[in-house]
């Protein structure tokens, strides 16, 4: 089985465009859905939210999927799911929004 490495790049490669800075640049892009959506979404009343379950179910699935699988799409798919998932989820026994 092989561990593809975020922070180190190994058997990722080190190309400038290759699958190591993609795999950063998907975490960046979750980590700043996970902010902007957690505000639309407490700032708008749509329903409780937690930002920091946000961000730490977001993250969380992108890191594994990509360091087991080395699959970016997948790994960006799993982290969207889990930034809704896990933010709404956290409202509940952390608070979020307006319905504290």
């Amino acid at each position: 089985m092989t561990i593809y490495n975020i922070f180190t790049c190994e058997n990722l490669g080190y190309n400038v465009f290759g699958p190591c800075s993609i795999s950063w640049f998907v975490v960046f892009i979750i980590f700043m859905l996970a902010l902007v959506i957690s505000r639309q979404i407490t700032e708008y009343d749509v329903m409780p939210f937690n930002r920091i379950g946000a961000i730490v179910g977001g993250l969380l699935p992108t890191l594994l999927i990509i360091t087991f699988t080395g699959s970016m799409k997948f790994g960006f798919l799993a982290g969207l799911v889990g930034l809704f998932a896990l933010g709404y989820f956290a409202s509940f026994f952390l608070g979020g929004g307006e319905y504290d």
